[in-house]
């Protein structure tokens, strides 16, 4: 059985949001300060970030070109999650390839379950 939650995590304590990551499987959210209690995700879960491939960080003025590349490292260094970034530019899109990652990730806990 395949169970689907939406939270806005600015509206929950830090307590409660541990607590939603620690019982996560696939967990898809933006990059930035509200992804790091994700470092909470259970061993062999998948981390899908969303990141702003143009550097504007959702302000047009501030365009630099470059994405603020600040989780990379850190994310990328939690090897106990398997992490897959996606460009928010595009994001509507693109949910095609959104859908296909999220049903290999479920596919994935269906078929080994227990042995993940």
């Amino acid at each position: 059985m395949v169970i689907i939650e939406s939270y806005n995590f600015s509206e929950l304590d830090v307590k409660s949001q541990v607590e939603i990551h620690m019982k996560t499987n696939i967990m898809i959210t933006a990059a930035g300060g509200g992804a790091v209690t994700s470092m909470f995700l259970p061993d062999k879960a998948s981390l899908i970030l969303y990141y702003d491939s143009l550097g504007t960080n959702g302000n047009p003025k501030r365009k630099n070109g470059h994405p603020a590349r600040l989780d990379w490292d850190y994310f990328n260094n939690m090897a106990y999650v398997k992490t897959s970034w996606l460009p928010i530019e595009g994001m509507e899109e693109e949910l095609e390839v959104l859908r296909g990652l999220v049903e290999v990730e479920v596919e994935i806990f269906k078929t080994f379950g227990e042995e993940l």
